[in-house]
């Protein structure tokens, strides 16, 4: 069974991070050794694993992948978010913690949400296409905000200090790809 990691209980490395709270990315990027990542390069830092493309009650591939089950036990774990459990891969839970935190104290609690569809861990293909690369919700790299609220194309935004603090701690949001993601933020720069 995998323990929850407390948002409430950090370890040294979130106060380290949260250390860095208000300065800016250039100064953050000066600091860390900050490697911006796509996909072809994600497995280098995430790892590879074995998945299988499943199948619907027609026969059809429907986009969803069966995960190898040895690499989801060691690297997607459980993070507490206040009694919501958040399912992410754990190179990003210092990150992940750190930008929910900076997000409750700076009065954005009622943003952090991530029912209704939202979430990290989601074992499947972008846009559930099997032709496509996996997703980053795959590895456990990407979250989607209450996507009910911020729908996929909408022009509805989250507020423009939300999406700032997520960037400064190392995500950036689909708001601006050609078909709007305004709930999704994927990890963009790792500090190691």
């Amino acid at each position: 069974m995998i323990d929850p990691i407390m948002v409430s209980h950090r370890t040294q490395e979130i106060r380290d991070l949260l250390g860095l709270l208000g300065r800016e990315a250039t100064e953050i990027d000066e600091m860390f050794h900050v490697r911006q990542f796509g996909n072809n390069d994600i497995e280098t830092h995430f790892g590879t694993f074995k998945y299988t493309n499943n199948k619907n009650e027609a026969g059809e591939y429907d986009g969803t992948i069966d995960t190898d089950n040895a690499w989801f036990q060691e690297n997607i774990k459980a993070l507490d978010i206040y009694g919501h459990i958040l399912w992410c891969n754990k190179k990003i839970i210092p990150m992940t913690a750190g930008a929910i935190a900076e997000c409750f104290t700076a009065g954005y609690k009622d943003y952090i949400d991530f029912s209704n569809g939202g979430g990290c861990y989601c074992n499947r293909h972008k846009s559930y296409d099997i032709n496509k690369d996996l997703s980053f919700h795959a590895y456990g790299l990407a979250i989607d905000h209450n996507p009910k609220r911020w729908p996929l194309g909408s022009d509805k935004t989250l507020p423009a200090g939300y999406v700032k603090i997520w960037k400064k701690w190392g995500f950036f949001c689909g708001e601006r790809w050609r078909m709007k993601d305004n709930h999704h933020f994927q990890i963009g720069r790792l500090p190691f």
